[in-house]
């Protein structure tokens, strides 16, 4: 049942903002605010400019935000921000991870128990990572890359 709510509702912001110019109602960070926001738990939209993909997953990310503020069951879930990699500033975590045990499809992010955003090698995007804590500190988590995937990981935490 939660799923078919979230399907439509997708379908309805999709359909809504199709033909219109509007803001988008997902909060952009820097990457020095990463770890630093109040926040304990959350999701980080991680993409960039000019990428065919992270356009057509930001819809999907606005609707999991609309149901996380709009329907009463859904007001505990984690929310989620952006985090732009063509910006200058952030443009340093933009790289191909080539060590051992990297994220992703094809290993070339390393995300996982980083506790300090330059430490990140984001090889792909678009890509959504978590933060959390873990005994008084927050680390970042991996969670999905790509338009599907995304979906379905947020499809998955409102049930």
């Amino acid at each position: 049942m939660k799923k078919l709510v979230f399907l439509l509702l997708l379908l309805s912001t999709i359909i809504i903002m199709g033909g219109c110019a509007r803001k988008s109602s997902l909060k952009n960070i820097n990457g020095e605010e990463l770890f630093n926001l109040e926040d304990k738990s959350y999701f980080v939209y991680i993409y960039e400019d000019d990428c065919e993909e992270c356009e057509q997953t930001l819809p999907i990310i606005e609707s999991y935000l609309y149901v996380i503020k709009e329907e009463k069951d859904y007001k505990n879930k984690s929310t989620v921000y952006g985090l732009n990699i063509s910006k200058e500033q952030n443009s340093i975590i933009a790289r191909k991870y080539e060590g051992d045990n990297g994220q992703g499809a094809n290993g070339k992010s390393f995300i996982n128990d980083v506790t300090n955003w330059e430490e990140l090698y984001i090889g792909t995007t678009p890509t959504l990572i978590s933060i959390r804590v873990r005994e008084g500190q927050k680390y970042a988590e991996f969670e999905a890359e790509g338009y599907n995937d995304i979906m379905t990981r947020l499809q998955n935490h409102l049930e």
